[in-house]
């Protein structure tokens, strides 16, 4: 009903590099503009619409708004790469990276300028799947993101095998940095092993 009544929006995240503070990409966060309780959170609707598998069709919603958002930062002359998270059921839709190459091609958008993100739980289901749905999305051009990294129970051996171009660390190993002498030896050891 949400969707069909166009209560959803995007609200977009500016991804700063931390050396220069230049703009390097954005994530695209969905909200529900509900008529009568406001803003809510995606916190609030997100898991109930996994439960209830309304998460595909919303995940398209966020895909197409995305990529046409992509469109028009192009055509202004900024090539802005767009970050979108990912459920395990949209993963696990067939044909899942041709629809996704359809809606790049629809919005004009090469696949460079959309890094789809992940977390290390849904690496977890299913690895050989997983791995061959994000090696499609790769041929397309699409970037792929671990997020929250640090908080599943993810392999080092799985991570070596999957096709990822970043790796996000979760906010409670960065909060506290530079002052928290444990938080900025995890975070310091996971880049140290992305960049590896």
């Amino acid at each position: 009903e949400a969707i069909a009544q166009q209560q959803f929006v995007l609200h977009y995240q500016p991804q700063v590099r931390a050396g220069d503070g230049q703009l390097v990409g954005c994530e695209a966060l969905i909200r529900w503009r509900h008529p009568t309780r406001g803003l809510v959170e995606p916190d609030r609707c997100i898991p109930l619409a996994e439960e209830q598998r309304m998460i595909v069709p919303i995940g398209d919603w966020v895909l197409r708004e995305a990529t046409h958002a992509a469109r028009r930062w192009r055509e202004a002359g900024r090539e802005l790469p767009v970050s979108v998270n990912l459920s395990l059921l949209q993963l696990r839709e067939p044909g899942f990276a041709e629809g996704l190459k359809a809606t790049l091609d629809e919005a004009g958008v090469p696949g460079r300028l959309l890094e789809v993100e992940i977390t290390e739980r849904m690496l977890m289901n299913d690895v050989d799947a997983v791995r061959a749905t994000l090696a499609e999305l790769r041929a397309i051009g699409v970037r792929v993101a671990i997020d929250d990294f640090g908080t599943g129970y993810s392999s080092l051996g799985t991570l070596n095998q999957l096709p990822i171009d970043r790796i996000k660390i979760d906010r409670s190993f960065v909060r506290g940095l530079p002052q928290h002498a444990g938080h900025a030896a995890i975070a310091r050891a996971i880049v140290m092993l992305a960049a590896s």
